[in-house]
């Protein structure tokens, strides 16, 4: 499918109204200065995305037994790869993670707090 010139007139869609193509491929039909609705799409999708893995990553997902039901083989391993037990770089990586979050304007205080919060119940099942 052809989308088009961008600038191409196309007054069947009210006046002032152009053919519009962003560098993405999207095209769109819209005023001469409207920037594309894919990308500012995506971009929402993205800080959506970052929101979401912040406030639930997926080490934090309740999957498998926890820390204090493992072999001591097992706890090595998790000890090793994970390194989520409480205290653990990692935790306070993520943790300053969330606080520039929110200092960003992407997450709110009350969110975050509610993430370290599960975080912190979690460690606490886990060590």
């Amino acid at each position: 499918m052809t989308l088009g010139v961008d600038g191409v007139p196309r007054p069947d869609h009210g006046a002032g109204m152009v053919q519009r193509v962003c560098g993405c491929g999207a095209g769109w039909v819209g005023l001469p200065d409207d920037g594309c609705p894919w990308c500012a799409a995506a971009f929402e999708r993205a800080v959506a995305e970052q929101r979401r893995a912040l406030l639930w990553p997926d080490w934090l997902a309740e999957q498998g037994p926890t820390y204090d039901k493992l072999s001591p083989a097992d706890r090595a391993v998790w000890d090793a790869t994970r390194r989520i037990r409480r205290g653990e770089a990692s935790v306070r990586a993520w943790a300053r993670r969330l606080g520039e979050a929110v200092s960003a304007g992407i997450v709110t205080d009350v969110e975050a707090e509610a993430a370290i919060d599960r975080a912190d119940r979690r460690c606490r099942r886990a060590g």
